[in-house]
């Protein structure tokens, strides 16, 4: 099967579906994917561009008496969506009640005690909406991009987790541009880091350690 070239807001999981497999570990622990597990080694961060060897599906034959119906079972893809909820403060939003919208699913549930919260969602949902206490969340589900071994140096990943933790970017589109680097240096300020509004090692150390990855 020919390579796939990934696109925005697509994960491991998503590519599965897509070629209905199953099980997206046949994809990403595939041999002909080394390459790609040694440069993403988290299977939920890809880049757009990213090439992804995609094998063929097993075909089996099953017999059965003719006149009859014959039931198959399809297991599809599964996907989490874990997210852990701070108010302005930092401050877990721990024990609270929310409602949550992923594509036609609605979900209530309560964090947990560190404000995680996790639903199991369908694999093609890529937007959705959250609901808790007197905060509401627009949710971009797997857009979020890895900051290593990208074309834009980390650029678009780091805009993607300053905007999660409340940090005005402006479009997260891989420029350094006038507003990335002042949310830059309200983060360093915030971390008691040199504001130079510059996405330097430290602040991306930093950032990956806030951000939890």
């Amino acid at each position: 099967m020919p390579l796939h070239v990934a696109t925005q807001g697509e994960t491991i999981a998503s590519i599965a579906e897509d070629y209905s497999l199953a099980d997206w570990h046949r994809i990403y622990d595939h041999p002909d994917n080394a390459a790609l597990r040694q440069k993403r080694p988290n299977p939920n961060l890809i880049f757009p561009g990213d090439e992804i060897f995609v094998p063929d599906r097993d075909s089996r034959i099953h017999g059965g008496a003719a006149d009859q119906r014959h039931k198959f079972v399809y297991h599809a893809p599964k996907q989490w969506l874990r997210i852990v909820v701070e108010d302005h403060y930092t401050k877990p939003l721990a024990n609270t009640p929310y409602e949550l919208k992923v594509g036609a699913r609605q979900y209530q549930g309560q964090t947990d005690g560190d404000g995680l919260l996790e639903e199991q969602i369908e694999v093609s949902a890529s937007t959705g909406r959250l609901k808790i206490g007197d905060h509401v969340f627009d949710l971009s589900i797997g857009d979020l991009n890895p900051v290593s071994e990208t074309p834009d140096q980390g650029v678009s990943g780091a805009q993607g987790r300053l905007l999660n933790l409340g940090y005005p970017v402006g479009p997260i589109d891989g420029v350094m541009g006038p507003k990335t680097n002042q949310a830059i240096r309200f983060f360093q300020a915030d971390e008691h880091l040199p504001t130079t509004g510059d996405l330097d090692s430290a602040t991306m150390a930093k950032l990956l350690k806030v951000y939890g990855g």
